[in-house]
């Protein structure tokens, strides 16, 4: 009865991994969609971005706490 119960359950961890696999490929694939220049450039344009200029300017944080107004 032992070895039944666990070629059984070693039976249900293996369809799950399938599972997790095929989840993790169409997972993968979502991804690589979402970040084709196609999507991207939807993105861009829905949030009205524009090219930063050539006069970037960084500022310096004196301490790790920010705040905004």
């Amino acid at each position: 009865n032992h070895l039944i119960t666990q070629g059984f359950a070693l039976n249900q961890i293996k369809e799950r991994v399938e599972v997790l696999a095929k989840t993790n490929r169409e997972l993968e694939l979502a991804v690589m969609q979402g970040e084709s220049y196609e999507k991207v450039s939807e993105s861009i344009a829905k949030l009205q971005m524009v090219k930063a200029g050539d006069d970037v300017e960084y500022v310096e944080a004196k301490s790790k706490e920010v705040a905004l107004r």
